[in-house]
């Protein structure tokens, strides 16, 4: 077993939020945490603990001694899919001796058969699963949504940071990996920017997303100098993840733009509007080069030119003829491709995927009415990345995407930005 060096300083923090008697913060710092998907607090074996699994489990810990209610929160449709789930980590025991070939967690081409990633994977989802249920019982409470959200925006500002100070260790040969991804990953991307993530894709899928929680929560001068920071960093990554992403987004403000225009706020969302758009001409003018060279390898991968895309259109082709030939599916967790709609379709077969599938349907459907879809946006935007990106479900923030709609579901965002709440998240001035 290897504690990290962030270890040490998230048992530092644990420490100090056990003296202040402050079980929320706990929460607060799992959400905080979200983005650090390549970072540990614990490394046993080929196991890393992520900071926001441990700051969850701590908090679940306490809240099962201080008799706190759990109850059952999630959408029904979820709660089947979930269910479902469950019950496909069996199919391999009955489907192992018909030479199926499928790719494994680590990547391989190998004969379907029951292992351990089953339950793994099983484990994962369920811990993010219960960690949704847990945080929508504050769906209803204005100081505590308040945290989250401002916790969520500190994480993003400090994931920026450490990008930024990931540039500059790898030009100084300075040490980065063994404080921010001290983690049986190690440094598998060379000079790129991942900041604390596993991966680049996995930084810019989380980047991309998380800028439309900050755009719309955004209060003063420091969240737009981050929003920048942020684009300048998507970019320099060179992810073909990000440059889809903007996409997604600049269309979806146009959709938006379109459908919610009214001659009383016409001028002031236009400006609005033209404003984004001018910017996105001004950043593809001043980074042409990055954004050419992204194009570039997003269309040679798409043909099939590169190792891969080569490996990505192969993976995706074995996993889609599985799924078909099982359309319930081999078992969640037996495999993993490039992208999660392969993935799922070989483990949950298109059953299991229609499942998923309605339960977003009853999301957008419950959105309309009530015109707040663009806050369902960055849980919907970052599902599609993972459809066609990195098949990872298992982050923090994924989840909280859908905590952060259900609050504005039936409030306000201004409700959100009055509430001042004092104790609602932890500042310096109570540490001293």
């Amino acid at each position: 077993m290897q504690i990290t060096y962030l270890g040490y300083f998230c048992i530092l923090l644990t420490i100090i939020f056990l003296v202040l008697k402050k079980d929320k913060y706990f929460l607060y710092s799992a959400i905080f945490f979200s983005g650090f998907s390549g970072s540990s607090v614990i490394n046993v074996a080929a196991f890393s603990f992520q900071p926001s699994y441990y700051f969850f489990t701590i908090y679940f810990v306490l809240g099962f001694f201080l008799n706190r209610s759990i109850g059952l929160r999630i959408d029904l449709s979820l709660l089947i899919f979930v269910a479902y789930c469950c019950i496909s980590i069996v199919f391999p025991l009955f489907l192992e001796n018909k030479e199926i070939i499928i790719i494994d967690q680590d990547g391989f081409y190998t004969p379907l058969k029951f292992s351990f990633h089953n339950i793994t994977q099983l484990i994962y989802l369920l811990f993010c699963v219960f960690f949704l249920n847990n945080i929508l019982k504050y769906s209803n409470d204005i100081q505590v949504a308040t945290g989250c959200i401002k916790s969520f925006k500190y994480g993003f500002y400090a994931v920026i940071l450490i990008c930024i100070y990931q540039m500059i260790a790898f030009y100084f040969s300075l040490p980065f990996d063994d404080f921010f991804r001290q983690g049986v990953h190690g440094n598998v991307q060379g000079t790129r920017i991942y900041g604390p993530c596993i991966e680049a894709s996995m930084l810019c899928y989380y980047l991309v997303t998380a800028i439309i929680v900050v755009w719309q929560m955004r209060e003063g001068i420091w969240d737009y100098l981050f929003m920048i920071l942020s684009l300048w960093i998507g970019i320099l990554s060179a992810s073909s993840t990000y440059l889809v992403g903007l996409i997604f987004i600049i269309l979806f403000i146009l959709l938006y733009f379109l459908a919610n225009i009214d001659l009383k706020r016409k001028k002031k969302v236009f400006i609005a509007a033209a404003a984004i758009m001018g910017c996105a001409v001004v950043a593809v003018i001043v980074f042409f080069d990055n954004f050419y060279n992204i194009v570039s390898a997003l269309l040679i991968k798409l043909r099939g030119e590169n190792t891969s895309g080569i490996e990505r259109w192969d993976g995706f082709i074995t996993m889609l003829k599985v799924g078909l030939n099982y359309p319930f599916g081999v078992g969640f967790g037996s495999s993993r491709s490039k992208d999660l709609f392969s993935t799922w379709i070989c483990n949950v077969g298109f059953v299991g995927l229609l499942i998923y599938f309605l339960f977003i349907l009853r999301k957008l459907l419950g959105a309309l009415p009530r015109k707040k879809l663009k806050y369902f946006f960055p849980y919907l935007l970052v599902v599609l990345l993972m459809m066609i990106s990195v098949p990872e479900p298992y982050n923090i923030f994924i989840w909280f995407y859908l905590y952060y709609y259900t609050v504005f579901k039936n409030k306000e965002k201004e409700e959100i930005l009055r509430c001042s709440a004092p104790s609602a998240v932890l500042k310096l001035s109570d540490l001293v």
